[in-house]
């Protein structure tokens, strides 16, 4: 059997890859990016059968061209994180022949496309409405004509993180939030009716594009994303084209499972951007009856044809949630009955699973000693860490 390698960190996006594929039978290696051990619930997962803990990720090129890049069969790459597949990407050369590897067709093409504004004008081109922006690379030198209230985040989710996102409704604000170091994207804030995240596979480049369904977020906000979501086919959306995201991704030249974000307002889609990589909603389209790292396996392997996309049947409306809304109930944002008619309603979780229980095990293990600690800290003033 071919050997799949999955290349991720400590986070529900690189369990649902090792799911997905353990679930077809497939052993998993895991090349894991740099964790504490006493803090990492995916190495709990039953479908692995090897780990590489990694020191860092450029370690992880070196295990995999000096344990696997000599195979008679070439492995299966499945990508997790924007840095890795930055990594793998600026080495695409290199492992092009001995890896199915998620790829833009060059190298370095990935990374160029990690720079959201380097995605705007293929967007455009393709149908999508562009919100207005202003790259910013200096925080001392802001541009004329910044529209209040908007919206600030990382231009490249390789040198920034989720926590560089704010909502500024003034200048003071504005300068408040912006740090050195971070290229950012400023743009004017649209206030959205709803917000869909579309993961696909990319097979030949482009020319092949399957996105049957999109992720309807419920329940999300700046720095708590995605924590309650509902799958729909994409066929409800009867205002949108399907079409505008096949020609995107096609003129990337993109193979692998991708992702495009966008907002609902006023009658029009906005774009957000794509990731060229395995979605962190993934395996909310696994558990629907949609596995794309299996059907990546299946491209990889010369198996997929049409007749296997046709054939797939996925439930409607199928709930996930994560087990951060539970932070969302505690601290009063959605009530304890809401919160617990959603929970009944769910029919996957970004962590539980019966089939699979250990990760949420240790998970929740971890999360009521952070809670613990919380505890001590507010109400007996300890400094505990």
């Amino acid at each position: 059997m071919k050997k799949v390698i999955i290349f991720g960190n400590n986070l529900q996006n690189t369990l649902g890859l090792i799911r997905s594929v353990g679930l077809k039978g497939y052993p998993v290696i895991l090349l894991l990016e740099p964790v504490k051990k006493s803090q990492c619930y995916v190495r709990h997962s039953k479908y692995i059968t090897k780990i590489h803990y990694l020191k860092s990720a450029q370690e992880g090129l070196q295990v995999l061209l000096n344990e696997y890049g000599n195979e008679e069969e070439k492995p299966v790459v499945l990508c997790g994180s924007d840095p890795t597949i930055c990594m793998l990407d600026a080495h695409y050369n290199e492992l092009k022949d001995k890896f199915h590897v998620f790829n833009a067709g060059e190298q370095g093409r990935i990374s160029y496309f990690l720079d959201k504004i380097n995605t705007f004008p293929i967007a455009e081109e393709c149908g999508l409405t562009l919100i207005k922006s202003w790259l910013v690379s200096d925080i001392k030198n802001l541009p004329n004509g910044i529209t209040y209230p908007c919206l600030i985040k990382g231009n490249n989710s390789t040198e920034s993180t989720k926590g560089d996102m704010y909502i500024c409704q003034n200048e003071a604000e504005l300068k408040e939030s912006l740090h050195e170091g971070v290229e950012y994207l400023i743009q004017e804030y649209i206030q959205k009716e709803y917000e869909l995240d579309i993961v696909g596979l990319a097979y030949n480049h482009g020319i092949g594009v399957f996105v049957p369904a999109v992720v309807r977020k419920i329940r999300d906000e700046i720095h708590r994303q995605s924590v309650y979501i509902r799958l729909d086919d994409i066929k409800e959306y009867t205002n949108f084209n399907p079409e505008i995201i096949s020609n995107f991704i096609r003129k990337l030249s993109y193979e692998g499972i991708f992702s495009v974000e966008v907002i609902y307002s006023k009658g029009k889609y906005y774009f957000l951007e794509v990731n060229m990589r395995s979605d962190g909603c993934g395996w909310l389209y696994t558990a629907a009856g949609i596995n794309y790292p299996y059907l990546w396996t299946l491209y990889c392997t010369g198996q997929l044809t049409k007749e296997n996309l046709n054939a797939i049947k996925f439930q409607n409306h199928l709930y996930l949630m994560h087990e951060d809304d539970t932070y969302n109930m505690l601290e009063g944002k959605v009530s304890f009955a809401q919160w617990i008619n959603d929970f009944h309603k769910a029919h996957a979780f970004f962590i539980a699973n019966s089939n699979d229980p250990m990760p949420f095990i240790f998970s929740t293990w971890i999360h009521l000693k952070q809670f613990g600690k919380m505890i001590l800290r507010k109400t007996l003033h300890i400094n505990i860490q």
